[in-house]
């Protein structure tokens, strides 16, 4: 086989469960984590000026769209509502792009496939897969941490993941391409492990910002990532830097009708424990680079 290398090489690809979770993840891709969302999007957030005129309304019919009113089954699968849903709410912020004159300038691909690789220590890391939904501006995203908090990155320490390997529950194969595509990406799977690498670079002039947004219909995990250096080989140095919220549920539950144990109503029937707030950081990362 032509392809074929006696030194194998480790695959993540969507279907991958990475028992190291977030620490194997920030391992890999040699990046310091900070709990949150960066300023540029609180700031969107927290300012009433951007206020998403009657969202709650929107947001629940979207979520019952999406999970009740287009089927006749009790219980539509998550490989249905999911995708689903996701187009539903980037349906209602694409309906404000007459408010703000820089959402024009968006484009979405579905379905595109991705590919990087990258050389940890000793070990070839590759990424496989189709993404859910790629969107991209003509204006790239400014970097969100200064040049100083990007040289204390220097002095800060990778967690081991000692005893497991870093390359555990990743697929081990010896049939492989280095291949690289560079995307801004946002995906509807909440296991996905987010790269954007370019080939033959080290050094990056100015640092590159990706955000991504993971759901799996119900909770929304929301990701920013600044790649400061493409020197991933070696863990000394300056970090990438991740910011991750997340967690955040849309709402409780919702169901085509109620369900009732022993005479009282444990699930109801609907919509219920709407989250609006969730929604308000999905359109914050939305609107980002475009105010």
């Amino acid at each position: 086989m032509p392809l074929y290398k006696e030194k194998e090489a480790y695959v993540f690809n969507p279907y991958c469960r990475l028992l190291g979770g977030v620490k194997q993840a920030l391992w890999l891709t040699k990046s310091s984590l900070i709990e949150g969302l960066p300023k540029s999007v609180t700031s969107i957030y927290e300012d009433p000026t951007y206020t998403f005129p009657n969202h709650e309304e929107l947001v629940h019919n979207t979520i019952s769209d999406s999970c009740l009113w287009s089927t006749t089954e009790e219980q539509r699968p998550k490989e249905e509502y999911c995708p689903k849903l996701l187009q539903g709410l980037l349906h209602l912020c694409l309906l404000q792009s007459c408010s703000y004159p820089g959402l024009s300038q968006r484009s979405f691909i579905e379905n595109y496939r991705l590919a990087a690789s990258w050389r940890r220590e000793s070990d070839l890391y590759l990424v496989r897969g189709i993404t859910g939904v790629v969107m991209s501006a003509k204006t790239a995203l400014e970097p969100q941490a200064s040049p100083s908090a990007i040289q204390v990155t220097e002095q800060q320490a990778l967690d081991s993941l000692y005893p497991l390997s870093p390359a555990i529950d990743l697929q081990e194969v010896n049939v492989y391409e280095e291949q690289n595509h560079l995307a801004t990406l946002l995906y509807k799977n909440p296991n996905i492990v987010h790269f954007c690498f370019q080939e033959d670079v080290k050094n990056l002039e100015k640092p590159v910002v990706v955000q991504s947004v993971a759901t799996d219909g119900q909770l929304f995990h929301f990701m920013v990532l600044q790649l400061n250096t493409l020197d991933l080989e070696s863990s000394d140095g300056i970090k990438n830097i991740i910011w991750m919220d997340g967690d955040q549920a849309l709402y409780d539950t919702v169901a085509s009708k109620a369900k009732i144990r022993r005479k009282v109503v444990v699930v109801p029937a609907g919509v219920s424990g709407l989250k609006p707030e969730t929604f308000l950081k999905f359109w914050a990362m939305y609107l980002n680079g475009a105010v």
